[in-house]
């Protein structure tokens, strides 16, 4: 199978977790001008508008140099959106949770450095495979006779999950 022209990096993600049979979950600042969206998404979303890219459903998805233009339905109502690569700043494997955060991408008031739910990347790191904290799938309940993980060694191991791209070129 011949593979589609890849337009940028996070194309490349979404195409690969496809390819895996997967859906891509996606997390956009929907407050950018340039992101189409509805108005309503906008308000109720702001720069934490999560969408997920079900391949079963007709997305009829275009990739160009600007990003992604797809068909999504809010509230039952099918809108044709615009996302532009810059405005997506998390691609992950909705079934493993494995996936991308690009730092470069990120809403300015939604820092790893600042949010308060999430670490701040590790002091002096130089690789582009940072460990950070990322949206990430609740895992299953322990079976009964399982000890359940504690909240250390779930968030460690939810960070191992993400790497930290910079500038997503």
């Amino acid at each position: 199978m011949r593979r589609a022209e890849i337009h940028h990096p996070i194309h490349a993600a979404i195409d690969d977790i496809w390819n895996a049979g997967h859906t891509p979950r996606i997390q956009v600042d929907a407050r950018r001008d340039d992101v189409v969206v509805p108005e309503f998404v906008k308000t109720k979303w702001g720069a934490r508008l999560v969408l997920d890219l079900d391949a079963s459903w007709p997305l009829n998805l275009t990739a160009s140099e600007q990003g992604l233009e797809v068909d999504l339905a809010f509230q039952g109502q099918v809108t044709r959106c615009t996302l532009p690569w810059a405005s997506i700043y998390v691609v992950l494997d909705r079934a493993t949770g494995r996936g991308i955060v690009i730092e470069s991408h990120l809403p300015k008031d939604e820092t790893l450095q600042t949010h308060p739910e999430r670490p701040a990347l590790r002091e002096g790191v130089e690789s582009s495979e940072a460990s950070v904290e990322a949206p990430a799938p609740v895992p299953a309940p322990a079976s009964s006779g399982e000890k359940p993980e504690s909240s250390d060694e779930e968030a460690k191991r939810r960070r191992a999950r993400f790497k930290v791209i910079d500038g997503g070129r």
